[in-house]
């Protein structure tokens, strides 16, 4: 009987060591796949942020989702999918009008990163895209507002 025990224990083990490792290996090439998938497309790299705010800002104006999440860091990228950056856009445009055109872009330092305000002219209302930038160009935080023509 203790025989039995010990060798439904040491069969327990190697099943746990086993999967434990197998997870591990799938956790690093998850991390490996993430981390080749979060790199900064080719178009945006070397751009100074406002130059990069007014390139995401027409990549949305050209349903170019997939793009703009690109840019995005992983976590981001994670909480704002494409599919939704399309959602709220059309939501926006709904209410906006018809485009008349780049207003401005405006870039400050906020807390040690660079923050742009790409604003786009619609005939009802005006589009103000924002992005927080990271040391390496990409976007950690953005969001969409409308606001009154200027």
């Amino acid at each position: 009987m203790k025989k039995a025990i010990l060798i439904l224990s040491v069969l327990s083990a190697c099943v746990m060591l086993s999967s434990c490792g197998g997870s591990e290996s799938s956790a690093a090439a998850s991390k490996e796949e993430s981390a080749a998938e979060t790199v900064l497309p080719e178009e945006l790299k070397g751009l100074s942020c406002s130059e990069e705010a007014v390139k995401l800002s027409e990549y949305m104006m050209d349903g170019k989702y997939d793009s703009v999440n690109a840019a995005f860091t992983e976590d981001l990228a994670g909480k704002m999918p494409a599919g939704d950056l399309q959602v709220y856009w059309e939501v926006l445009l709904a209410e906006a009008g018809t485009y008349n055109g780049h207003i401005d872009t405006m870039t400050s330092e906020e807390s040690g990163k660079n923050v742009s305000d790409c604003v786009l002219d619609y005939s009802a209302k005006d589009i103000v895209l924002s992005y927080v930038f990271e040391e390496d160009g990409r976007v950690s935080t953005f969001w969409l507002d409308l606001q009154d023509n200027a």
